[in-house]
C-alpha cells in the first residue's frame, strides 16, 4: 500500500513563508508573491492611516460566554500598529470583567461567533462595571468574524480593512 506524497509545513514561520511554501507545492509562486505584496501594502496603509490615533487603545477578545479571552498577542498589535490597553497581556489569557474595566479600552472587538459574542455583551448590559468602560459608554464595541482568528494571509488583509473602517469611523 502506498500513500500520497507528504509535505511538512513549518507553522512557526511567518505567514509570508507559509504562503510561499504552499504556493511552491502547487506551482503558484508568482501568484503567492503578488498576494504577499498586496497584503503587506494593505497592512502598511492601514498602519499609516491609524498612526495619528496611537492613543486609542484596542482590546481584542473571544468569549466562552462567561469570560473575556484575549485574542491579540504582541505580534498582532505590532503587525497593525495598534495600541493595547495597559494590563492587556501579550499572550492569550482569560480575564475578568473587572480586569477589562481596569484596562478601559477605547475600542473593544470580539473576534468570535457574532451571535455568541453579542449574547455575551447583552448579558453584561445591567452591570455597572461593564457600563463604566469607555468603549461601552461610547458605543465602540465591534464584532469581527471568527474565521479571522487564523491570522493567515486573507484574515490579515480583512483585519487591516476592518481596522481601517473602525478608525475612520465608517463602522
Amino acid at each position: 500500500m502506498q500513500i500520497a506524497p507528504v509535505v511538512l509545513l513549518d507553522y512557526t514561520s511567518s505567514w509570508q513563508d507559509q504562503l510561499r511554501d504552499c504556493a511552491e507545492i502547487v506551482g503558484k509562486e508568482d501568484e503567492a508573491q503578488s498576494m504577499i505584496t498586496e497584503i503587506e501594502k494593505t497592512i502598511a496603509d492601514t498602519k499609516e492611516a491609524m498612526s495619528p490615533y496611537a492613543d486609542r487603545t484596542f482590546a481584542l477578545f473571544r468569549t466562552d460566554g462567561k469570560n473575556f479571552i484575549t485574542r491579540g498577542n504582541a505580534a498582532y498589535y505590532e503587525t497593525f500598529g495598534i495600541t493595547k490597553p495597559k494590563g492587556y497581556p501579550d499572550i492569550y489569557e482569560t480575564v475578568s470583567l473587572e480586569a477589562v474595566a481596569e484596562m478601559n479600552p477605547y475600542y473593544i472587538v470580539f473576534q468570535h461567533n457574532h451571535e455568541a459574542a453579542a449574547a455575551f455583551v447583552k448579558s453584561m448590559g445591567a452591570s455597572s462595571v461593564w457600563q463604566s468602560i469607555d468603549a461601552v459608554k461610547n458605543g465602540r464595541i465591534y464584532y469581527f468574524d471568527e474565521n479571522m482568528n487564523t491570522f493567515g494571509p486573507l484574515a490579515l488583509r480583512l483585519t487591516a480593512e476592518k481596522l481601517a473602517e473602525i478608525y475612520s469611523g465608517q463602522t
